[in-house]
């Protein structure tokens, strides 16, 4: 989805959707592909009460078609937990969140560079509650060597680049009383000067 387009995307989307559930009904497995894409739609633009009701009921068909257990399901899980996360419901969002990780380490593999990806959102998720000690080494998981593995991460424009996260853990757990103005490649810079509100990334 291009950027700028989320409009024209969202208007394609519940196009299909609408041919879709009349073709294969609501809770077809087909029918919610779309239905998911629709709701990512709305999400990127900022709409998230829209994409909520989406994202919950494309977990619900996956959960009640595929099984708990599912790496599909998993995927669903991720979504909509990273969508909770956004709205600030950090308590859902990080069962969720941690249901994904554990289901799809069991049925993808802990290689599988979806898993970096859905620790990155946990990661995100206690980095902007000042769990920086259980944060870092989720955020890491984007920091591997494997090329895969970065490339699944830098989609989420969040973590670009994912060492400023990481490096901002590191300063914050060890109690560094100056605050980190830009973090990037592993390394802080601090500026004394700098107002409070600007000496932190605004998803911290």
């Amino acid at each position: 989805m291009a950027e700028g387009r989320y409009a024209d995307t969202e208007a394609f989307y519940r196009r299909m959707l609408g041919i879709s559930q009349k073709l294969f009904g609501v809770e077809s497995l087909k029918s919610v592909i779309v239905e998911e894409r629709l709701a990512t739609a709305v999400k990127l633009q900022g709409r998230y009460e829209e994409a909520e009701p989406l994202f919950r009921h494309v977990l619900a068909v996956r959960e009640n078609a595929l099984g708990a257990e599912h790496s599909f399901t998993a995927g669903s899980m991720n979504n909509l937990g990273d969508l909770l996360e956004r709205e600030r419901h950090h308590s859902e969002a990080e069962e969720l969140l941690r249901r994904a990780i554990s289901v799809d380490a069991k049925a993808i593999g802990e290689s599988n560079p979806r898993i970096a990806t859905e620790a990155s959102n946990l990661g995100l998720l206690m980095l902007r509650q000042r769990r920086y000690k259980e944060a870092e080494p989720l955020l890491r998981r984007c920091d591997s060597p494997s090329l895969s593995m970065k490339r699944a991460c830098r989609r989420d424009i969040r973590i670009l680049p994912i060492c400023s996260a990481i490096s901002l853990c590191c300063c914050r757990r060890k109690a560094d009383t100056r605050k980190p103005s830009l973090c990037y490649a592993g390394h802080c810079r601090f500026d004394s000067t700098a107002a409070p509100s600007n000496r932190r990334p605004a998803w911290c």
